[in-house]
């Protein structure tokens, strides 16, 4: 057992493995689950910043753990319609507008990368992702952990492109971003 392990981890050591810092900035498209059967779909808009460590087992494959932090740039007006009825059996429509804001996006993940020759790129990531959101004043805070996928373009100069998808219980994220490696 004890010539195994020292033999896995001679392996291991030996193996090569380069690394190399990636910055980037995305767009999200955050589209949240209003959670009420009357009500549509919650729309917000961020931009983010993304800072990760890439870790390239080999010619094809790396293991990047980023952080990435946004804020909303873009807010959400749902209209609730409402009806009531007083003792008298006289009923009353209301419609209430309710303005959403996404004040804070972080998310901590792992992405998983398969880089073809031709500089395409296929990725998978788990995530962890805190959203803060603001709704007619009073404040939401949620952590949720998600799955995606995506793909991207490397460029020769250390640019890539990238789009992606995070699904979430309660969310869906879209993203496209550019990345930059050295």
């Amino acid at each position: 057992m004890k010539k195994t392990l020292l033999a896995a981890v001679i392996l291991a050591c030996s193996a090569p493995v380069h690394a190399g810092w990636q910055l980037g900035a995305d767009y999200l498209d955050v589209e949240l689950d209003s959670g009420i059967s009357n009500v549509s779909d919650i729309s917000l808009g961020a931009i983010a910043i993304h800072a990760g460590y890439q870790f390239n087992i080999n010619d094809a494959f790396s293991i990047t753990p980023y952080i990435k932090y946004g804020v909303g740039i873009s807010d959400d007006n749902t209209k609730l319609d409402s009806y009531y009825y007083d003792v008298y059996g006289n009923a009353t429509y209301t419609t209430y507008n309710i303005k959403t804001e996404l004040d804070r996006y972080f998310e901590l993940g792992g992405k998983i990368q398969y880089q073809f020759s031709n500089g395409i790129y296929l990725f998978g990531n788990v995530t962890s992702t805190n959203f803060e959101l603001s709704l007619e004043g009073y404040s939401s805070d949620d952590t949720q952990t998600g799955v995606g996928a995506g793909m991207g373009y490397q460029f020769k100069n250390n640019f890539a492109l990238e789009l992606g998808y995070l699904n979430y219980s309660d969310a869906d994220v879209f993203a496209g971003g550019i990345r930059y490696n050295f």
